[in-house]
């Protein structure tokens, strides 16, 4: 018999936990590691809702049908997300006896497609994980964190309902010849302050998850879920109660506060794998 957990929808990402996990010695066998999925949430939404401290308007009948039906992101918002994506890689590269593959060997590669890609694992998974919908580079998988670190435990069919993903990201290592593949998802939001209404600028608050999981399915690194939620240190623009990514100004402070959390992630994990 199917048995499946609910889970709770955005408000977990932004939870207030700290710290990021290795797992030994298995750690010690990568070397080398592909990034191959990188989501963002494709609704940017106020801090206070994200916290519940503010009723979301998008939850009504009609709102959800035309969130279901309608693509609400923007090219400022894939923008975002690719420089995020090219940022991690970068970081992950600079780690110490660490090599990350060009993302040409991860987008070409068919088992990725076949994978990542090709299906919608967001579509597939949404029911069971969240409502919210995510958005990726051109070629990158969009798989949402809960899919490789769900928040509980959670069985369907007697397994742990997130034991296939692993073992798929597993495989996946074999045809990239890595040690290891990462998941990872950045989850944008925003905050208003006392002169909002004057000055039209919102403060973008970001978040990041990270799995790295090996060739035998086993994450070997991984965040915790809101391990650290950072404000951006310049200003978005925001207009008709939207953050109006059309506006560089406001690609560009998404795009930093994704610099700071890619930072800030690095500190944290080179911090954990130099423990003995």
């Amino acid at each position: 018999m199917k048995k499946i957990i609910a889970l709770c929808g955005m408000a977990l990402f932004f939870c207030s936990c700290a710290g990021v996990h290795v797992k030994q010695p298995e750690i010690g066998n990568v070397k080398k590691i592909a990034v191959v999925s990188v989501a963002s949430n494709e609704e940017y939404k106020d801090i206070e809702e994200v916290e519940g401290k503010k009723e979301n308007l998008l939850l009504t009948a009609v709102g959800n049908v035309l969130k279901d039906n309608v693509e609400i992101f923007t090219e400022g918002q894939k923008t975002v997300v690719s420089h995020g994506a090219n940022e991690l890689n970068k970081m992950f590269d600079s780690v110490d006896g660490w090599e990350a593959i060009p993302f040409g060997e991860v987008i070409n590669n068919e088992d990725v497609k076949e994978t990542l890609v090709n299906k919608d694992l967001t579509e597939t998974l949404k029911d069971i994980f969240t409502r919210d919908r995510f958005i990726a580079p051109e070629g990158l998988g969009k798989l949402p964190y809960e899919a490789v670190k769900p928040n509980g435990i959670h069985y369907v069919n007697g397994e742990r309902v997130e034991v296939a993903t692993l073992r798929s990201l597993g495989k996946l290592c074999q045809s990239l010849n890595v040690d290891a593949v990462v998941v990872a998802e950045f989850l944008f939001a925003y905050k208003r302050g006392m002169m909002t209404k004057i000055t039209g600028n919102v403060t973008p608050i970001v978040t990041m998850n990270v799995a790295v999981v090996d060739k035998d399915g086993n994450l070997v690194l991984y965040t915790d879920r809101g391990w650290e939620q950072l404000e951006g240190d310049q200003s978005a623009k925001y207009a008709n109660s939207v953050v109006d990514m059309h506006r560089d100004a406001s690609v560009d402070a998404y795009k930093r506060a994704a610099d700071l959390i890619v930072e800030a992630f690095k500190k944290k994990a080179t911090a954990k794998l130099s423990e003995k």
